[in-house]
This record gives C-alpha cells, sequence and structure tokens, in this order.
C-alpha cells in the first residue's frame, strides 16, 4: 500500500471547522419534519415542490457545510495548503447554505419570488466565492494521486453547479429571462456529478485505506480519477450547450460518466468486503 503523508500539524484549529458542522444535524432534522409533515402534492415526482425542497434542504443546508468544512480541514492535511480566508469563511458557510436553502423551501413550498431572489442572493455570490478560493488553493495543491488531484480542482465543479444554481432562482424570483431546461441539466449534473461524486471518490481513496485498512484502487484506476468523472461531464455539458432547446435528449453522453461510477464503486465495493477492519461493529455500514 502506498504511503499516506498526512500532517496533522497544518489542520486548522476546531473552530474554524466545527462552525461548518454544527448546524447541519438540524437541518437534516428539519428536512426530515419537511418530509414527514410537508404538503404530500406531486410526490414522488422528482420536482414535485416538497421534492425540491427536500432536496435542496439536506444538499444545500446540511450536506453543503460539511463537505467544505471538511476540505478546510482536508486542504492542509492531506494536500499541504491552506485555503485562503478560511478563518473569516468557515463561520459564514453554514450561515449563508442555510439561509439560501430556507429560502428556496419557501419559494418551492409557497411560490414566491420573493423568497427565490433571497435564496439567489444568499447563496450563488458566497458559494461562486467558496469556489474560487478553493480553486486558488488547488493551484499549489501537489498532485500526486487521486484525492490531490480532486482537490486541486474541486471548485470547479462547485463554481458550475453555484452559477447555474443561482441562474436558476433568480429565473424564478423574475430577475431575469432564461431558459430553465439547460441550466436545470447542469446544475443538477455537476452538482451530483461533478462536486458530490467525485469529490466522495477522490476522498474515498485516502479515507478508506485508513479507517478500514484497504488496499487502494488500482493505480491505473486511481492515475485517471477525478478525470473520469469531469471528462464525461464535459462532454454532456457540450452535448447540452448544442441543444439547449432539449438538454433532455443527450441522457445519453451520461452514459459514460455512470460506467465509471459503476466500476469505481465496484471496485471499491470488493476492497471494502475485504477490509482487515471487519470485526469493526460499524463496518456492516
Amino acid at each position: 500500500m502506498k504511503a499516506l503523508n498526512l500532517n496533522y500539524d497544518r489542520a486548522p484549529r476546531p473552530g474554524v471547522i466545527f462552525g461548518c458542522l454544527l448546524p447541519a444535524p438540524w437541518l437534516g432534522a428539519a428536512a426530515g419534519l419537511l418530509l414527514a409533515f410537508g404538503p404530500a402534492d406531486g410526490l414522488p415526482d422528482r420536482f414535485a415542490p416538497l421534492a425540491l425542497a427536500v432536496a435542496h434542504m439536506l444538499a444545500l443546508g446540511m450536506l453543503l457545510p460539511v463537505m467544505i468544512g471538511a476540505l478546510l480541514q482536508m486542504m492542509p492535511v492531506v494536500a499541504g495548503v491552506t485555503v485562503p480566508g478560511a478563518g473569516w469563511m468557515a463561520p459564514l458557510v453554514a450561515l449563508f447554505a442555510a439561509g439560501s436553502a430556507l429560502a428556496l423551501t419557501t419559494g418551492f413550498l409557497g411560490g414566491s419570488a420573493t423568497a427565490f431572489r433571497w435564496g439567489a442572493w444568499l447563496g450563488a455570490p458566497f458559494l461562486v466565492m467558496a469556489g474560487l478560493l478553493l480553486l486558488v488553493a488547488g493551484r499549489r495543491v501537489v498532485t500526486v494521486d487521486a484525492t490531490t488531484r480532486t482537490l486541486a480542482r474541486i471548485g470547479a465543479p462547485l463554481l458550475m453547479t453555484a452559477l447555474c444554481g443561482g441562474a436558476l432562482a433568480g429565473l424564478f424570483g423574475g430577475l431575469w429571462s432564461l431558459s430553465p431546461a439547460p441550466l436545470l441539466a447542469l446544475h443538477m449534473a455537476w452538482g451530483l456529478g461533478g462536486w458530490l461524486a467525485a469529490l466522495v471518490t477522490g476522498v474515498a481513496t485516502t479515507v478508506l485505506p485508513i479507517f478500514w485498512q484497504t488496499a487502494r484502487l488500482p493505480s491505473g484506476v486511481e492515475r485517471w480519477l477525478p478525470l473520469a468523472h469531469w471528462v464525461p461531464l464535459l462532454g454532456y455539458s457540450a452535448a447540452v450547450a448544442v441543444r439547449p432547446e432539449s438538454p433532455a435528449l443527450p441522457e445519453w453522453a451520461l452514459l459514460p460518466w455512470l460506467l465509471v461510477a459503476a466500476v469505481v464503486a465496484g471496485i471499491g465495493l470488493a476492497g471494502t468486503l475485504k477490509a482487515k477492519r471487519r470485526h469493526d461493529p460499524v463496518w456492516p455500514l
């Protein structure tokens, strides 16, 4: 197994990270209560107001602050670089993410244009700034494995997701007139595939061997991560740009990405099943 060079001396003070993490369980609980007691009209349609409200409460209110907080710690410890402005940005992550999530939830459930405008103003500028700061830090990352290659460019999919999401929120808020279909296609593809899937995969190539004492991914597979996530998504984005009037049609462009995801997931599962720490009571999860 390849040696893991982790520099815990560079880790930020706990307050920087906990400021991002502490509000997350409350917002996750709020999403659960919303799903339990919210209006069920249109469910299980994925574009039903309740489905969109819960998805954004979970993804934007709970998951995003946790992921950014983890990045503020992983960039120094794993990649040896500090995200500029992390000290003042961290306390604002949960505030702006939660504020935007609550505003969007109000907009989806109540159809309020004002709420969508608040969601756009609170979320998009701050997340764009966070993505830019991650890109600035990433320029100094020495890319030696899948994790560091992911960290070096992870700001780009966050930027893409935030820009498309902000454009959609502004559209629903009446700030401008744009075609929603291509923006929605790119927002979902880059949010789920470019940001979430690539980041989880890249980080797992280091975290999984540490916690479960498993072998790392085969070098041939690891060498192509995270580009194996992002290049197919770039192809999908090009297909959407060519046919903006009907971006649902080039869904075949996502098939290469789904193949990559299936291969990586299969190898990861096989490695986990052979983990040395199978005696751990958490291992079955």
